[in-house]
């Protein structure tokens, strides 16, 4: 039983994160030890939740609950990487925890792969398989202005524009985003809920895209927690959103380009602004992913 325990945790968190998940027991000689303990599981870490299981997708790879102790500020082997390839690097400031959860001011930018599009020590997710992300949020405040997201990429989208297709011509590039949520007060999504997933293709700067929203006009406060989810499967052909374990829809990706499918993809969690630049703060208590 303790091997399997250990093992779970090395495998949900990564090497360097051992002692974070383990809980002090007892204490030897003086000296406090650490083991392995299914209490400090939370009841989302133990269970399938509903948007994986529609999909069969039972097998958790990721399951964060993230500190600041998890952000790499330049390509160190971490599980969060601060600011996106394309991006500046955030500096710490920008990241905090309130109460024992992770917290990102405006600007703040989270992955889960290096600066150099490789991965972390979590886990890039197959295209080809398909996979299931959801996320815990909240923010401190609601705003026209807040413009917060958790959503996908993929390692290929990359400065080497790995995400070519044979015969395209050169650097011509074509990759899918799937949004699991665009939250915030704006003016085109006023408080309400977003998924979209978005057909990208194109040379840069002259990038094309066809979207495929998901959109439901009831009121969300974002002040309170919620589980945004949403689910990418090659073999149905279809991407499908899930707020608080419920289903918000699903869109067909048959249009999309099959190399979409050999892709491996990343989480990315930010705290944006629609414009006015009014600062507030985002909290993330977890981030999560399974496969078949």
């Amino acid at each position: 039983m303790r091997q399997v325990l250990y093992h779970a945790i090395l495998t949900s968190r990564g090497k360097q994160s051992l002692k974070k998940l383990l809980l002090p027991c007892v204490l030897l000689n003086g000296a406090l030890a650490f083991c392995p303990c299914i209490a400090q599981q939370t009841p989302e870490a133990s269970a399938v939740p509903p948007g994986a299981a529609a999909v069969g997708y039972t097998r958790r790879v990721i399951y964060l609950t993230p500190t600041t102790d998890d952000i790499s500020y330049d390509d160190t082997l971490k599980n969060l990487y601060s600011g996106d390839w394309y991006d500046a690097v955030k500096p710490p400031s920008t990241y905090f925890m309130t109460h024992g959860i992770l917290t990102l001011n405006l600007d703040g930018v989270l992955t889960t792969e290096s600066r150099k599009s490789q991965p972390g020590a979590l886990p890039l997710l197959a295209g080809s398989k398909g996979f299931y992300v959801e996320f815990a949020v909240k923010l401190s405040d609601n705003d026209n202005d807040h413009f917060p997201a958790v959503w996908v990429m993929p390692q290929e989208h990359n400065a080497a524009q790995s995400d070519h297709q044979t015969g395209d011509p050169p650097r011509y590039e074509r990759w899918l985003e799937l949004d699991v949520n665009e939250g915030g007060l704006g003016t085109n999504f006023s408080g309400t809920y977003r998924g979209a997933v978005i057909d990208w293709w194109g040379i840069y700067p002259h990038y094309e895209r066809q979207v495929f929203n998901n959109i439901d006009r009831n009121p969300i406060d974002l002040t309170v927690e919620h589980v945004f989810g949403a689910s990418y499967d090659p073999v149905g052909q279809r991407a499908a959103w899930w707020l608080d374990g419920v289903k918000m829809g699903s869109q067909s990706t048959a249009s999309f380009p099959a190399v979409v499918n050999g892709y491996h993809y990343y989480l990315i969690m930010n705290a944006a602004s629609r414009g006015a630049r009014i600062p507030y703060q985002m909290q993330v208590r977890y981030l999560a992913a399974w496969t078949p």
